[in-house]
């Protein structure tokens, strides 16, 4: 991230919250610091999220950072003035894990962008912040390579939330207040919620096995004309659901053949959840134990369900429960409730059949 910001020449790199899953130590402080000051031609803005909230005794509240950081540390909405780029930047931190008051809504982004003229440029000194999840990377260039004086301010609001248990906010009102630009963290599945004009940062990387999609940075350009920015995913790691069609006349070795060819279509950056659906043969145990050794399947998933022979398991089993049972199922008119009811009544009467805890009959 920081050697693509020196390449670009980056005016600014936005970091909407959340660099740490939890309460960063002194030295991880110390470290992104030092990366920071690797591109001191660069502006950087950055807010504390729900998981690195601005905890009472968090060292980011007296954590010293290079000339070219700026960290928004209060609860409510206030500013840094960037004057070298003509860009102001709005935003406001976490103090507790949760926090359901919409600040981003459209009377209060209204109200503060009518005070932008009085904003002046500054560096919150109780506070500072750190590493890389939920960043919103932006650059801007002047036509010529040099900054322009004569352009108005850029009005950009850097967020974090988006649920309802963490600064619930509508798209809409960020664009109808006026701002040039926002880009949020929080939610981490990337997503422009306005074109040009609204992002969803995601997370660099997946912070766990349940972290599905694409995963990297949002890049582009500010200027009077307006906003274009692209998504640039980081290819290191990345979840994948792999969705195997599981039929009746496949055998248990088919089944792991069949997997494994598909694994192959991967990327090499990709790990796969496996999900087996479909109707597998009522008599076959699938390789489960084998497909989860396979490589990069973090986890195997069985969603499939018997293919059962209900004539000759009445046959099988005249004049039980279970023959009973499916005479009846059969009877009923909706075709999806029979479906279901078959499957996992039969399903349920044949397992504890076979655990001894009673006979059907």
């Amino acid at each position: 991230m920081i050697e693509q910001a020196r390449r670009q020449q980056a005016d600014l790199l936005l970091i909407a919250g959340d660099l740490f899953h939890r309460q960063p130590l002194k030295r991880e402080l110390k470290e992104i610091a030092a990366w920071f000051a690797e591109i001191p031609d660069t502006e950087i803005v950055l807010i504390a999220g729900n998981h690195d909230y601005l905890h009472p005794k968090s060292y980011y509240r007296s954590f010293e950072w290079p000339e070219n950081v700026h960290f928004i540390g209060t609860r409510d909405l206030s500013a840094v003035s960037l004057e070298r780029i003509h860009t102001t930047v709005w935003g406001c931190s976490f103090w507790n894990q949760e926090d359901t008051r919409a600040v981003y809504h459209r009377d209060i982004l209204q109200k503060v962008l009518q005070n932008a003229n009085t904003v002046k440029n500054h560096r919150e000194a109780e506070y500072d912040v750190p590493f890389m999840r939920g960043t919103g990377a932006f650059e801007r260039f002047a036509d010529s390579g040099q900054v322009d004086h004569r352009r108005r301010n850029f009005q950009i609001l850097l967020g974090h939330g988006g649920d309802d248990r963490h600064h619930p906010f509508r798209a809409n009102d960020i664009a109808e207040a006026g701002f040039d630009y926002a880009a949020f963290g929080h939610i981490h599945k990337v997503a422009q919620l306005i074109p040009g004009k609204v992002v969803m940062a995601g997370s660099l990387e997946p912070t766990d096995c349940n972290d599905f999609g694409p995963h990297g940075f949002w890049m582009g350009e500010l200027t009077e004309r307006g906003t274009s920015v692209s998504f640039y995913p980081i290819k290191k790691c990345e979840y994948i659901q792999q969705e195997i069609n599981v039929t009746p006349e496949l055998s248990a070795y088919a089944v792991s053949e069949l997997v494994r060819q598909e694994l192959q279509s991967r990327k090499p950056y990709q790990i796969s959840h496996v999900i087996l659906r479909g109707y597998r043969d009522a008599e076959t145990e699938l390789p489960l134990d084998e497909i989860a050794e396979m490589e990069r399947v973090v986890r195997v998933v069985d969603e499939t369900e018997p293919d059962y022979q209900f004539d000759l398991l009445k046959q099988k089993y005249d004049g039980t429960l279970l023959q009973k049972y499916i005479e009846v199922m059969e009877q009923c008119p909706n075709l999806e409730l029979r479906k279901k009811a078959l499957y996992y009544g039969v399903q349920a009467m044949l397992d504890t059949a076979e655990e001894g805890r009673e006979r059907i009959g």
